[in-house]
């Protein structure tokens, strides 16, 4: 008999850690992220600082007798890969850059690829073709480019994009004519978003589909912004030069029953999702009980498509 491991389940039982069978083993791994350590080891949970070196697996290990979630922490430093949102990364030193304002990730084009760089993990998947399709279920491949003239979105000044097709034939891209789209592998459809404020406006615009279920759909709008800095003494500005500062924010909207809906994720996301997946109890009790948060929103999703097949 194996004494040690004998106290240590007497230990966590008297503490009231042992798993429970209803929830314990039940995560669908095809739901979670995962990494692969020096051991070769893979361990599946949620990859926080995706990128930055505090990166870590959240790793759910066991429920107490009071339903509260207990979990493990990794970290990522000898990790050898890891799959975050259904993408793998591969362990890839950056290439010195060349050049003092040369980009690093510059180094990691690869032709006839998508690459994407995570501090010191490499993504790279095969670059598709573009298309767009039209209402009457066309699809016109070919390579889709910015156009040169901007236009007004909101607060916001874009480009408008165009396909050529193989007959050199220019289509723009507007919502009149063209419902869907795919460019750089990622697919973007034309949608009338509503808001859950009633004094907040709606828009009709092109979303990027992150997740496609007959039960639910996951968009996600990604607007770019850039400010401009200028560097200040004590004596105010010395003509010093100053720099672009360019972000990123992330909207997310969800289709269920056919309507679409712009989620707000604030501090009472708990209660907003739990409403929207109240058909799904084990989800709506990892979302309560902070196993999930607001920044996890595909993989709740995720979990969520895989767990009513």
């Amino acid at each position: 008999m194996n004494f040690d491991r004998f106290f240590q389940l007497l230990f966590m039982a008297f503490l009231g850690l042992l798993p429970t069978s209803h929830t314990m083993g039940q995560t669908n791994k095809e739901a979670l992220d995962y990494l692969v350590n020096a051991h070769n080891d893979t361990i599946y949970g949620i990859l926080k600082n995706v990128g930055s070196k505090k990166m870590f697996l959240k790793q759910k290990v066991a429920v107490n007798n009071k339903g509260e979630i207990l979990y493990k922490e990794h970290l990522c430093k000898e990790a050898i890969s890891f799959r975050h949102h259904d993408k793998i990364y591969r362990f890839s030193q950056p290439k010195e850059s060349d050049g003092i304002y040369a980009d690093a990730t510059d180094n990691d084009h690869k032709e006839g690829y998508i690459t994407e760089r995570q501090g010191t993990f490499l993504f790279e998947q095969k670059l598709l073709p573009d298309y767009v399709v039209t209402y009457e279920n066309d699809t016109i491949y070919g390579e889709i480019k910015p156009s040169l003239i901007n236009f007004q979105f909101g607060n916001y000044m874009k480009k408008r994009e165009h396909l050529r097709d193989s007959t050199d034939q220019k289509i723009l891209i507007k919502g009149k004519t063209i419902k869907a789209y795919r460019k750089d592998n990622q697919v973007f459809e034309y949608k009338h978003t509503e808001s859950l404020d009633p004094f907040e406006l709606t828009y009709d615009l092109y979303l990027r589909l992150r997740i496609i279920h007959p039960k639910v759909k996951l968009y996600e709008r990604i607007d770019v912004n850039s400010v401009s800095v200028t560097p200040m003494t004590s004596a105010g500005s010395m003509n010093i030069p100053g720099y672009d500062y360019t972000f990123k924010k992330s909207t997310y909207y969800l289709e269920k029953d056919g309507k679409l809906f712009k989620l707000k994720l604030k501090k009472n996301y708990r209660e907003e999702l739990s409403e929207f997946f109240a058909d799904h109890s084990a989800l709506v009790s990892l979302i309560q009980n902070d196993f999930f948060d607001k920044d996890d929103i595909y993989l709740i999703v995720k979990y969520y498509t895989c767990r009513i097949n």
